[in-house]
């Protein structure tokens, strides 16, 4: 079971009316505590302040509307802590949930913050249910309040003049108007402006030449460059293109089957950007580094798939640099492409590279490049060599007649 509060100012002289209804929050029925706080309520007991703490600034409790008599303060270890208890509720769980309990108050016991005990940044009252008189089970429990507004000033003392409205400095007089210009002849009306040009997205840099390495896939990194300075941007430019087979190939290496050229649409593109900006995303984080402008993907084309993002500075492409060499980075976006490794059939006979390059194409802050070469298909068979036939019968005659018998 649980309370939630209802604060509610009365009229002049009458203080104020705080209402705490009674929820179900569920309990596990395992547990003898629980069954037994289901089975009766008896008491709920509010921790208090010394504000709260007497019968002479709490001066009702209403059960349901209704004025309800079983209810008393409480000072404990010589006024260290003070209650408000309400007993013989006589209530279950299948009639308790629902209930409403109103405390009415007059100062200094004004706010809810008064009636309960703590107070600060995060407020909250600490309440607790009793199953019986004798307390077998005691749940003890907290209700989080909003943060308390700040406290309304004084009132003056009577006969105090109201404090004087605080004096504004002069403004200056305004300007004087210039003079009209003198008359003349009216001039010709100019030439509408020309349309403004939407801007124009900067063009990509033309694709890092690549040459694919013979014996397969490899990493290519250019040597470190010197450190930039912590206030600089890094933009980052993730490239991952293939490079159809050659068609000269000799007619054993030609594939198999006839199998449609690859090559990236939006849905291909898509899910590879769900794996690249995801990467980048996760790892970041986790390596300490910062993403001043999310990479997001920047083009789309057939045979390539361009993502842009910007770091804080270089060092954070240095935190990210062993990721990109891993087998989560550079390696795993060829292997989005072609399969695996081996490449997927329809990928026979490609080059698939993943680079990352600065704007320009240059290597940056981030660099390197994974280079995976799909083997072409296997050589069609040989046809097989057919089977001999039957021989034809001999229809030659023998040189000499058969001899008839004797």
């Amino acid at each position: 079971m649980a309370v939630s509060d209802r604060p509610c100012s009365l009229g002049a002289g009458e203080g104020t009316r705080t209402c705490f209804d009674v929820l179900y929050v569920g309990c596990d029925t395992s547990l003898a505590c629980c069954q037994g706080m289901l089975a009766q309520v008896d008491k709920l007991t509010f921790e208090t302040t010394p504000q709260c703490g007497s019968k002479a600034v709490v001066t009702k409790v209403t059960v349901n509307t209704r004025s309800y008599p079983s209810w008393n303060t409480y000072s404990q270890n010589g006024g260290s802590g003070f209650e408000i208890k309400i007993y013989n509720l006589r209530r279950s769980n299948s009639t308790f949930p629902g209930t409403s309990i109103c405390i009415q108050t007059k100062a200094p016991c004004r706010t809810v913050y008064d009636i309960c005990r703590s107070s600060g940044p995060s407020p909250f009252c600490r309440y607790s249910f009793a199953d019986s008189s004798e307390t077998i089970y005691c749940p003890v429990c907290s209700l989080t309040l909003p943060a308390q507004p700040p406290s309304p000033l004084p009132p003056l003392p009577p006969g105090t003049p109201p404090p004087a409205a605080p004096q504004l400095p002069q403004l200056p007089p305004p300007p004087l108007a210039p003079a009209p210009p003198p008359l003349g002849p009216p001039s010709l009306p100019l030439p509408p402006s020309p349309p403004e040009r939407p801007p124009q997205r900067p063009p990509l840099p033309p694709p890092p030449s690549l040459r694919p390495p013979p014996g397969g896939a490899a990493v290519h990194r250019a040597p470190p460059l010197p450190p930039f300075p912590p206030s600089e941007n890094c933009d980052v430019l993730v490239w991952v293109h293939v490079t159809a087979p050659n068609r000269t190939a000799p007619a054993s290496r030609r594939r198999a089957q006839s199998v449609a050229p690859f090559a990236f649409d939006d849905t291909a593109c898509k899910h590879l950007a769900d794996v690249v900006l995801s990467g980048f995303a996760t790892q970041a984080p986790l390596l300490n580094a910062t993403i001043l402008v999310p990479f997001q993907l920047y083009e789309c084309a057939p045979t390539h798939v361009v993502f842009r993002g910007t770091l804080l500075s270089a060092r954070d492409g240095e935190l990210l640099q062993g990721w990109l060499d891993g087998a989560l980075g550079l390696q795993a976006w060829a292997y989005e492409v072609s399969g695996g490794d081996p490449c997927a059939l329809l990928l026979a006979g490609y080059v698939v590279w993943s680079t990352v390059t600065a704007l320009d194409g240059t290597p940056g802050c981030m660099q390197g490049t994974y280079v995976l070469e799909c083997p072409g298909p296997p050589p069609l068979p040989s046809p097989p060599t057919p089977a001999p036939g039957p021989q034809p019968p001999n229809l030659l005659r023998p040189s000499t007649p058969p001899q008839p018998p004797s």
